[in-house]
């Protein structure tokens, strides 16, 4: 049995809701801050109450119940501590507080002044979701989630499709004019995209970060793991942004094979950490098999390539990007592509692709554009799933962290390409800012000597 408290008020009038264990008690809190919506974990409120913990749910300022105004990011910072303190002057507060979220919600977490913090999938900043770490816009993601969540009291599911579907070039616009384009007040946005990287969180509580191997934000929950001060754990599972919550029986062209849920690693971990343990190290799901290993990086592995060649990029249509383990072997004119020999093995680690790229014509030493490197398994069917994507401006480009073991007879696939869209803004090949550029050149790319190096366990 457990009690349910309904819209208590916390320290500047921000609503929560707590549901208690049925027994008179004190007892550890499960703290969760949200601009979802406090009632989607009302369930799962109940189910760690039965567990004997009080799991308190807070809808951020300016959000469903929450009075104030919702600036994404700007109030986390002062109004998580004080929760976590109200959360301790309860009488039924045993003392212990661990904050738990997902996604913005994780951001949430680790400004909370907990005693230990689960972050999944984590959203770390305006920054670090508006762009890659290479500092190269992305552009759909961000354009979602500020016309669904960023820019109202509630949520406006299906609104960006719903538009874009009634005027599909919409994305073809200069990114600034995006949100007029279809008839939208996305105030904040083009702050996000132009916001600096908040410092690295660093932390001495125990640490769980979850990530999903099909996530966006999976080296955002690796970095994490990999600078924290205290004791912390990381678990990768074969999820995407929502962790396997929602029932799928395939992640794009791979089947799921691994059913281990979520849950699982997290109550494990919170019962631990509530014992007085400080779990630490590394739990991987490696994609193509049902294995489980423990270590995340190792030996760096060179892999032969061999494709070379020149080809001409144009912004006005740009290399179309992908999202997931998803064919990507449609040939297309504006890239090179180079493959191995065949490869079996396992890579646990961000894979890195190097070459020469050379603009015929153009003044060296001035950007002239992005570089993009794909890299796929070319299955022996003549399919290529697609691993992992880089983007930046520079021919040195480390993707996101693999865990996978490669089928006898495939071959290991590379292309190099000069957009990735509409994952991530157009560079016009100018020297205008790609975030308001209305003219668009096409530029002529030479690629030789493309490197392949993979981190083995």
């Amino acid at each position: 049995m457990t009690v349910l408290r309904e819209g208590l008020r916390t320290p500047g009038g921000l609503v929560c809701d707590a549901v208690l264990p049925a027994a008179t008690g004190r007892w550890p809190v499960l703290a969760i801050r949200t601009p979802y919506g406090r009632s989607r974990h009302l369930a799962e409120a109940h189910g760690w109450a039965r567990r004997g913990m009080a799991a308190v749910v807070q809808d951020v300022r300016g959000r469903h119940e929450s009075p104030g105004e919702w600036r994404p990011y700007a109030h986390e910072h002062h109004d998580g501590p004080l929760f976590a303190a109200w959360l301790r002057d309860q009488p039924w507060c045993d003392g212990r507080v661990i904050a738990y979220g997902s996604s913005y919600a994780a951001h949430c977490a680790l400004h909370m002044d907990a005693d230990a913090i689960v972050a999944a999938v984590p959203a770390l900043g305006p920054a670090e979701t508006a762009r890659e770490a290479t500092g190269v816009p992305r552009l759909y993601s961000p354009v979602w989630w500020w016309s669904t969540y960023g820019a109202c009291r509630t949520e406006r599911p299906g609104l960006l499709d719903t538009r874009l579907a009634h005027d599909p070039l919409a994305l073809h616009e200069p990114p600034a004019r995006i949100p007029a384009r279809l008839g939208l007040d996305l105030p904040g946005l083009e702050e996000a995209w132009r916001a600096p990287r908040e410092p690295a969180i660093c932390g001495r509580v125990p640490l769980l970060s979850l990530a999903g191997l099909y996530d966006p934000f999976l080296d955002a929950a690796v970095g994490l793991w990999r600078g924290w001060s205290g004791p912390a754990e990381l678990v990768a599972g074969p999820w995407q942004h929502d962790l396997g919550l929602i029932h799928r029986e395939r992640n794009g062209d791979r089947p799921l094979l691994h059913a281990e849920k979520v849950t699982r690693f997290v109550t494990r971990w919170v019962d631990r950490v509530l014992a007085g343990e400080e779990p630490s190290g590394a739990t991987l799901a490696v994609e193509s098999t049902r294995d489980w290993i423990g270590s995340l990086g190792g030996d760096a592995l060179e892999v032969p390539l061999k494709g070379e060649g020149r080809f001409e990029a144009d912004p006005a249509d740009p290399f179309p990007s992908a999202m997931g383990p998803v064919d990507v072997s449609r040939p297309r004119a504006d890239a090179v592509v180079a493959v191995s020999e065949p490869y079996e093995g396992v890579a646990a680690g961000r894979p890195r692709v190097t070459f020469q790229g050379h603009f015929p014509g153009h003044i060296q030493g001035r950007i002239q554009g992005h570089w993009v490197a794909r890299l796929s398994e070319a299955l022996p069917d003549g399919r290529a799933v697609q691993l992992g994507h880089a983007v930046g401006e520079t021919t040195d480009l480390t993707l996101p962290t693999i865990v996978h073991r490669f089928a006898p007879g495939s071959r290991l696939r590379v292309e190099i390409a000069a957009h990735h869209f509409p994952l991530h803004v157009r560079h016009p090949h100018t020297d205008d800012d790609p975030l308001t550029a209305t003219t668009l050149r096409p530029s002529v790319r030479e690629v030789a000597g493309v490197r392949l190096t993979l981190e083995t366990p």
